[in-house]
Parts: C-alpha cells; sequence; structure tokens
C-alpha cells in the first residue's frame, strides 16, 4: 500500500447495530500503513465530513455498479 485507501461493502442484508437505528447497508473500510498517521486521520476526516451531508448518503446508496460507487466516494475525498 502506497496511500491510505478506502473501499466501500454493500451488506446483502442490512444489519442494525442499535434498537430504534436505521439498518447499515453500506459499511467503508479504511486501510494505512501504520507509519501513516496524518495520511489516515486526513481520509477519516474527509470520509466522516462527507457522511453527514444527506446527498452524499443518497449517492452512495443509489449507486448501482462499484464504479459508481467509486465515483461517488472519490468525489467526497477529494473535496475539502
Amino acid at each position: 500500500m502506497t496511500a491510505p485507501s478506502v473501499a466501500v461493502a454493500r451488506l446483502a442484508e442490512p444489519i442494525s447495530w442499535h434498537a430504534g437505528d436505521d439498518p447499515v447497508r453500506l459499511v467503508l473500510l479504511v486501510a494505512a500503513r501504520g507509519d501513516d498517521a496524518t495520511g489516515y486521520l486526513d481520509l477519516v476526516q474527509r470520509i466522516a465530513a462527507a457522511c453527514v451531508r444527506p446527498a452524499f448518503v443518497d449517492d452512495l446508496a443509489a449507486a448501482q455498479t462499484a464504479d459508481e460507487l467509486a465515483e461517488v466516494l472519490s468525489g467526497a475525498i477529494r473535496q475539502r
């Protein structure tokens, strides 16, 4: 791995973490080298900032292919 990365897993069956919460359909997986805390934290911050925007969440949910998911996620990560 040369740079922090993110992957998306779409669950076959949504799961609820806590009673009363909306079920989780997508899981974001973040990976980074152990010596790149700055890169890891920057990526997590960008993802967290995107996740509070309803349009981003809607776009992720609407994506039909892996390429569409990657495009939505990449666009969010590039934004500052």
